[in-house]
């Protein structure tokens, strides 16, 4: 996360969350050899918990048979998306989170991470021929570049003011592609008691607020009755909280949400119902939560433009759906 700096009335955000981060430049365009590129880092990187000796989440990284096959929770890579590929975005993660891929030793460089991203985007082309993936672009100029920024930097007046509130509360804040106008807020490190989250504390910038972060927080159903005084809320993380389908209700006023990450959650297919309801919601993931295939084939019939991860209960959305960032 990036750090803020606050001189007078007058700040700068420096961005640093990870998605932003890792970016593919116009010129990384040539096809990534899996055996020459590829396979070295995951050697490198992963075979220590992933391999013929170990198999961590009974997944394997050391062949293309394996990496294909996948793992407990079922596919690590989709072809064409690499956010969507767990083999990738574990990678991208905070080091001190216990999510974060490698959890031994030393994580991905720069470098490495692109190499990947790159190498999924293309295809996850292993040379063999078993995946067909002529339909997709290998051109990289749609690979979420880096951001041409049309906003500012600049954060002044109540806004400044209320950034430093949260910061001194242990909040993180981030601009959206360095636009002042757009804040993400992560609770996660502020240790924030459960019955004290008091959203109101945002209010001034309430409508700039377009993705919040409760992952492994202590938030109860009941407070997230307070998320709808933000609009314009598109991304919510509620991984690893005791969310249940009490607090999924509670959902019904954020219209514009796009992004929903339930992981760890104690939902159930009775709160896929109320999931159901919410327009704009394309992404959605439901992994080890107390859904069944039964309510995800429910709600992949009743929104097929969802694009839903539920560890493989879920059957594919009948049209790929992105996460839009513009």
């Amino acid at each position: 996360m990036g750090n803020l700096d606050i001189f007078g009335r007058l700040s700068v955000i420096k961005l640093g969350w990870v998605w932003a981060l890792v970016g593919i430049s116009s010129g990384s365009s040539g096809s990534i050899v899996f055996d020459e590129q590829i396979q070295p880092i995951l050697e490198a990187k992963c075979y220590k918990c992933h391999s013929s000796e170990k198999q961590k989440g009974e997944l394997r990284l050391d062949t293309p048979a394996f990496i294909r096959q996948g793992g407990e929770n079922g596919n690590v890579i989709v072809p064409g998306d690499p956010n969507e590929s767990v083999l990738y975005f574990l990678t991208t993660y905070l080091e001190d989170d216990p999510d974060f891929m490698p959890q031994k030793g030393e994580g991905l460089t720069s470098e490495e991470k692109k190499l990947l991203r790159l190498w999924i985007a293309q295809g996850a082309n292993f040379g063999d021929g078993e995946w067909d993936h002529a339909t997709l672009a290998t051109n990289t100029e749609s690979l979420d570049p880096e951001p041409v920024f049309h906003g500012t930097y600049l954060i002044k007046g109540a806004a400044l003011d209320v950034i430093s509130r949260l910061k001194n509360q242990g909040m993180l804040i981030d601009t959206v592609n360095h636009d002042a106008s757009q804040f993400e807020i992560k609770y996660t490190y502020a240790k924030i008691p459960a019955g004290q989250f008091d959203f109101n504390r945002l209010q001034g910038i309430e409508t700039s607020v377009s993705s919040i972060d409760l992952s492994r927080t202590q938030i109860t159903d009941a407070e997230l009755g307070g998320l709808a005084l933000f609009e314009n809320l598109r991304s919510l993380n509620l991984n690893r909280t005791s969310i249940s389908d009490k607090g999924l209700a509670y959902l019904n006023e954020l219209k514009n949400l796009e992004y929903l990450n339930l992981h760890g959650t104690d939902i159930s297919d009775n709160g896929l119902n109320f999931l159901s309801e919410l327009p704009s919601l394309r992404r959605l993931y439901i992994w080890n939560t107390n859904t069944t295939k039964r309510g995800v084939d429910f709600l992949n019939k009743k929104r097929p433009d969802i694009q839903i991860e539920s560890g493989g209960l879920a059957l594919p959305p009948s049209r790929p759906n992105r996460f839009a960032n513009n």
